[in-house]
Formats: structure tokens, C-alpha cells, sequence
């Protein structure tokens, strides 16, 4: 998502993801970045206990600084770990506040 600020404030991203692992021990992680990599400063993790079927939502906000004008492009960014492979995200949404600075 891009977004141009109308006046310097604090843009405020929200984001949600399903998950499904099946597999004991692998997950999902994602993060709310400004890059297309993990920011595992900013992460949200989750590990299946490993039954078929096991479904996680992850939930994660984060806040941004900008400046009068400034175009700030935000991505959700999310990967599987561990052995499986057979992680499936979906259902994701990824929403944006604008609050100007007072």
C-alpha cells in the first residue's frame, strides 16, 4: 500500500493474516514493513503444534512517522519456516490511519 501524507503526523498500519501448518514446529512469520523482507523487530510469529488442519491468525500494528508530502509504501511481508514447505497464508488484509501531528 502507498499513501501520500497530506501533513507531517504518524501513520498508523494495521494488518491480519490466516495461517495453516500442519507440520510440528513450522510456521508462519510476518511482519508490517516498509521493505520486502522480515523486520523481525516488528514480527508476528506463529508455530504449529502439529496437527493437520491447525489454523493461526496473526495480528500485528505498527506506526510510521511522515513528513508533509512524503509517499510511504507499506507492505505485509510473510514467510513460512521449518521443514514443511506446506504453509498456506491467506485472508490478509493490510489497513492504513493517517493522524496529523497537532
Amino acid at each position: 500500500m502507498s499513501l501520500t501524507a497530506p501533513a507531517a503526523g504518524t501513520v498508523i498500519v494495521n494488518a491480519t493474516a490466516g495461517a495453516v501448518e500442519a507440520t510440528a514446529g513450522d510456521g508462519v512469520v510476518c511482519s508490517i514493513t516498509t521493505g520486502t523482507t522480515i523486520d523481525f523487530a516488528f514480527a508476528q510469529i506463529w508455530e504449529s503444534p502439529g496437527a493437520s488442519g491447525d489454523f493461526a491468525q496473526l495480528a500485528g500494528t505498527r506506526g510510521f512517522e511522515v513528513t508533509a508530502g512524503q509517499t510511504l509504501t507499506v507492505n505485509l511481508v510473510c514467510r513460512h519456516f521449518g521443514t514443511s514447505g506446506s504453509s498456506e497464508i491467506g485472508d490478509s488484509a493490510l489497513t492504513a490511519i493517517f493522524v496529523a501531528d497537532t
